[in-house]
C-alpha cells in the first residue's frame, strides 16, 4: 500500500516526466513513475481516502461508505488486511471506471463482496490468517475474493 505522500509524489512526477518527454529531456524513473502516476488517481485507495477523511480534507463522511461500500468505523480493521484492501479498492475502481471492465460491477459481484466482508467480520484471527495465507481451500469467501480481485 502506498502512502498519501507517495501517491501525491507519483502524480506530480508523472506531470514532470511528461514535460521532460515533450522536450526530449532524460529523467530517472521514466515509464514506471508515469504508470503509477496514471494508476493512482484512477483507482480506489480506501486507506488513503480514510486518512483524507480523518484529516479533514474530505468533509463529507458519507463518501467512504458510499464509494467503498463499507462502514467508516470498519475501515481501520480492513486496512490491516492486504487482501481486504485489495478487494475493497477493486470494487471502487470498477465502480468509477466501468469502461475499463467489460463485466462491470453486477449484483452477483456485490453479493460476493458482501460474502467476503461477512467472513472477515466473523472469522477468528486464526481463520483469517489461514485465509490470508490462502490455506482455506474451496471456502466460498475465498472463491468470491478471487473472482473480484482477478477482474
Amino acid at each position: 500500500m502506498e502512502s498519501l505522500q507517495e501517491t501525491a509524489i507519483a502524480i506530480r512526477l508523472r506531470y514532470i516526466i511528461n514535460y521532460c518527454e515533450l522536450v526530449k529531456r532524460k529523467i530517472a524513473g521514466g515509464l514506471t513513475t508515469v504508470l503509477y502516476g496514471n494508476y493512482a488517481p484512477h483507482n480506489g485507495n480506501v486507506v488513503m481516502d480514510s486518512v483524507l477523511v480523518v484529516c479533514g480534507y474530505i468533509t463529507d463522511p458519507g463518501i467512504i461508505p458510499e464509494l467503498y461500500e463499507i462502514n467508516q468505523l470498519d475501515a481501520p480493521a480492513y486496512s490491516e488486511s492486504a487482501m481486504m484492501v485489495e478487494m475493497i479498492n477493486k470494487r471502487a475502481t470498477i465502480q468509477l471506471n466501468p469502461d475499463r471492465y467489460s463485466q462491470g460491477w453486477s449484483k452477483t459481484k456485490q453479493k460476493e463482496f458482501e460474502r467476503v466482508l461477512r467472513y472477515f467480520n466473523y472469522a477468528s484471527t486464526a481463520d483469517w490468517k489461514r485465509f490470508e495465507e490462502k490455506k482455506v481451500g474451496r471456502l466460498p469467501a475465498m472463491k468470491a475474493w478471487w473472482k473480484i480481485t482477478s477482474m
